[in-house]
């Protein structure tokens, strides 16, 4: 009876031991999704852990975390460097070597502007001929295509790029600064770096729509271009009626270029000189002008529509011109890297696309001016740890591509507004004590 016993337990235990076993061997793969590195998200960072199979039936695993530090001030003092401009408007030797070294193999530059800034015209002044120096020939603005071919007859024309654009604000414009055929190059301060594009042989393109004052300039054009000149007593009838309501908001309560668009008088007189290619071209600028005007000042969007077209004429100068290297000067929301701050898709963006696929670098400069007038102005802003970093005396640049490259790294962490800023900006541009310049070079 013993015996039997004994061996019931024997077997007994075997059968357990063996089906522990198999079950361990059949099981095991289901849990080798495991093998990796996952990571948990904090607030106070990343949590990895890694786990591998060590043997058949054995996993090991480690974990980590790693704390990101916040984007503070310390860490953009860590990227700056401070410099000055001097009294003739030139960059020192050591603040040249900075800017050739930040832009580096870039081929496409872009100033992300504050309009009318009087510091900025100083420093794209100073700026132009260290491009110059690396083969920049091409400056792209913030005004239509027919106006800057205008500009390009001036240059080559006249002594003074800015008394040109003094006579022709003069003709066409009026002595307020805001009324003027031209737009962005038009006041004192634009002065400077419009003379230095002139001396340093820059070609001008016009990538926006055609200024809203710029029509009366353009119907002028138009007449001198077409082949056909027997409609003068016409011509004469609309550049009245162009002139005349020209700095008007609205006409018998229609937005102005709505107003334009449904005269009749105009229609007919662009309908009777559109033979001539060059003459067909000014006209659709128009027109196409006056479409995102209208759509503007009726409450219908249209800020995509102007967007494209600026896209469109890039494109078009690209193909015909094929420049070596381009710097831009326009509005900040037109040159990031991603969507606008508007949501719209925006120059940068596109530009950003194409240098990508090209292989060209594309690298746009962020402008701030936290000082306005000897008042520190940066409190009102969204962007206050940005503004707090500039001095009244000095300029500062921050390269915000290390910073990006650390918070792509999780080595940094930031929000939103920081966060989109780094993300669709490679350079960080502070002013030193500014002015916005409203007079205009009249």
């Amino acid at each position: 009876m013993k015996v039997t016993i004994k061996f019931f337990i024997l077997v007994f235990g075997s059968v357990i031991l063996y089906s522990c076993t198999m079950w361990r061997a059949s099981n095991i793969t289901k849990v080798e999704w495991l093998i990796g590195t996952w990571e948990n998200k904090t607030q106070g960072g990343s949590i990895y852990e890694v786990c591998n199979k060590k043997s058949g039936n054995e996993f090991s695993g480690m974990n980590r975390q790693v704390v990101q530090e916040e984007l503070s001030v310390e860490k953009l003092l860590q990227y700056s460097h401070r410099f000055t401009i001097n009294e003739n408007n030139t960059f020192s030797d050591s603040t040249q070597i900075l800017w050739k070294n930040l832009i580096g193999d870039g081929r496409i530059v872009g100033i992300a502007e504050k309009h009318h800034s009087t510091e900025l015209s100083k420093f794209t002044t100073a700026f132009l001929p260290v491009l110059n120096k690396v083969g920049f020939k091409t400056f792209a603005l913030e005004l239509g295509p027919n106006s800057s071919e205008i500009l390009n007859e001036l240059v080559l024309d006249s002594v003074r790029l800015s008394a040109s654009i003094q006579n022709l604000n003069r003709k066409y414009g009026a002595k307020r600064a805001s009324k003027s055929p031209f737009v962005f190059v038009n006041r004192k301060s634009n002065a400077l770096f419009m003379d230095k594009a002139q001396a340093l042989g820059f070609e001008f393109w016009g990538l926006d729509q055609e200024y809203i004052y710029s029509y009366e300039m353009l119907l002028d054009r138009i007449n001198s271009l077409a082949s056909d000149q027997t409609n003068q007593e016409l011509f004469k009838e609309v550049k009245g009626i162009v002139n005349k309501k020209l700095f008007k908001s609205k006409v018998k309560r229609k937005p102005i270029c709505c107003w334009y668009q449904s005269n009749e008088l105009i229609n007919a007189y662009f309908n009777s000189v559109s033979k001539d290619q060059y003459v067909l071209k000014i006209i659709e600028d128009i027109k196409i002008s006056w479409e995102i005007y209208c759509k503007e000042a009726s409450g219908i969007y249209a800020s995509q529509q102007r967007a494209d077209y600026m896209k469109s004429n890039f494109d078009s100068y690209f193909t015909k011109r094929q420049p070596k290297k381009i710097i831009l000067k326009m509005g900040n929301v037109h040159l990031t890297h991603d969507v606008s701050p508007f949501g719209v898709n925006d120059l940068g963006k596109h530009i950003t696309e194409k240098a990508k696929a090209m292989d060209w670098g594309y690298i746009n400069i962020r402008f701030f001016n936290p000082y306005i007038n000897g008042k520190y102005k940066g409190n009102k802003s969204s962007l206050k740890m940005f503004n707090s970093i500039g001095l009244k005396d000095q300029w500062t640049v921050v390269d915000l591509r290390a910073i990006r490259e650390l918070i792509l790294n999780k080595k940094l962490k930031t929000s939103n507004p920081y966060l989109y800023e780094v993300m669709n900006y490679d350079i960080l541009l502070l002013a030193p004590n500014d002015t916005y310049d409203n007079e205009n070079n009249f």
